[in-house]
């Protein structure tokens, strides 16, 4: 066995840490399908996204 240690942190532009705090999205969008199956012509996220690109 083996154990992974991380040692840094990770600070946004503006010097706050987000290590053990992690971050909020700007735009949550929930699963429709439970099995999660990727296809892109059923993908919410992925068609959120490309709405958002496209205005």
């Amino acid at each position: 066995g083996a154990i992974r240690l991380t040692i840094s942190k990770y600070y946004l532009p503006s010097g706050k840490s987000i290590s053990e705090v992690g971050i909020t999205p700007d735009f949550e969008v929930e699963e429709k399908n439970e099995d999660f199956a990727i296809n892109t012509a059923s993908d919410n996220q992925l068609n959120f996204a490309v709405k958002l690109f496209n205005g």
